[in-house]
């Protein structure tokens, strides 16, 4: 398993958007708390206004050609 990081483009915007509904919307309900998003096409709106950004920098973890981490 060889994990490469590399700069994330629009074009993650969906994986991102997945990653970041189920981190953290598992966190919340294990606490208890309603989860950050209300589902997960609010997270990858949030994902694609960051990656279409130029200010803002991101990466993402990419294993045989699939984001699994942002």
């Amino acid at each position: 398993m060889t994990v490469h990081i590399r700069p994330t483009t629009t074009a993650d915007a969906e994986a991102c958007g997945r990653i970041i509904y189920e981190a953290f919307e598992e966190i919340a309900r294990s606490h208890g708390f309603p989860p950050d998003f209300p589902g997960t096409e609010a997270a990858i709106a949030l994902a694609q206004s960051l990656a279409s950004n130029s200010s803002v920098f991101g990466v993402v973890a990419e294993e045989d050609g699939r984001v699994v981490g942002s």
